[in-house]
């Protein structure tokens, strides 16, 4: 390998069909892949592979009922996980190896190479963390790389989400056409996670900025300004412009998490932002609607 490594691709070979699309895919994000498809003639299997194995950012590891039961990937796993550079998803419903079930999953089986889907785009921000590309990464992006992700507060690898495409491509939808949506339903029930996998996955509609608010700690609705603030890194009091003002017309998403025990102070907050902020998105979670 003459140029560095970002991806190492593991899989079992009857999914090579289904490689090639993340192969594909992620070499149109400017990403150099490894899969051995790419071995040369006279070149030594184990040799080629464990050296871009090791040298490899990030190794994704392609979960299916095969996968599950080759050494080979089990054992490429086994090392990723040790190095920190695993990136797992599954391609199929499986039961994972035991010692990889607590490991953060994305859910991909329905993913057939679309380029805005929200559960790959979600995978793809959480592959860019491992590049040192994403949120919080200490090293700069590449020259050729794609516009790195807008400023976010948003914490990544949080992209399982069994069974639920359906509900994110709706929300992803929504709040890209509608400037406040609340997504409300019973403690419990993951709101907070599909909200955040969202979230992750529309950054670059928001290229201001993604600010996640938790609002849970929160006691005083009159304290909400504050929160949001302190969340984006806004100086407020002391002669300085409200929040409003501050805001101005930078198009950001902001979601509210947890309004239900600020429900009318959180919703005030809310109409301030779509009347003073024209390109102002908010996405609440709540267990009731913000009213």
């Amino acid at each position: 390998m003459t140029t560095p490594l970002d991806i190492f691709l593991s899989y079992n070979r009857e999914d090579q069909a289904r490689a090639k699309l993340f192969a594909e895919a992620f070499e149109a994000q400017g990403f150099k892949v490894w899969w051995d498809v790419g071995l040369r003639t006279g070149e030594a299997y184990d040799e080629v592979t464990e050296t871009a194995l090791r040298t490899a950012k990030a190794v994704v590891v392609l979960w299916s009922k095969k996968s599950v039961q080759s050494r080979w990937v089990r054992a490429e796993a086994t090392l990723a996980d040790r190095n920190k550079t695993l990136a797992p998803c599954m391609i199929e419903p499986c039961e994972r190896p035991i010692m990889f079930e607590l490991t953060q999953t994305a859910e991909l089986s329905h993913w057939r190479g679309a380029n805005d889907d929200a559960s790959w785009l979600a995978f793809l921000a959480d592959v860019r963390v491992k590049l040192g590309e994403g949120p919080g990464s200490a090293e700069a992006p590449r020259a050729n790389a794609p516009r790195p992700a807008p400023r976010s507060n948003l914490a990544a690898g949080r992209a399982e989400l069994f069974g639920r495409a359906t509900d994110i491509d709706a929300l992803c939808s929504a709040i890209t056409t509608h400037r406040l949506v609340t997504l409300a339903g019973p403690g419990g029930v993951g709101k907070s996670r599909l909200a955040h996998v969202v979230a992750l996955a529309r950054q670059k509609d928001f290229p201001d900025g993604v600010w996640w608010v938790e609002l849970a700690p929160v006691s005083d609705g009159g304290l909400i300004d504050d929160a949001i603030a302190r969340t984006m890194g806004i100086t407020l009091g002391a002669g300085a412009p409200n929040l409003i003002e501050q805001i101005g017309d930078r198009r950001v998403l902001l979601v509210l998490d947890n309004c239900e025990h600020l429900i009318a102070a959180a919703a005030t907050t809310a109409d301030a932002l779509m009347l003073g902020c024209a390109q102002a998105h908010v996405l609440a979670t709540s267990q009731e609607r913000l009213r």
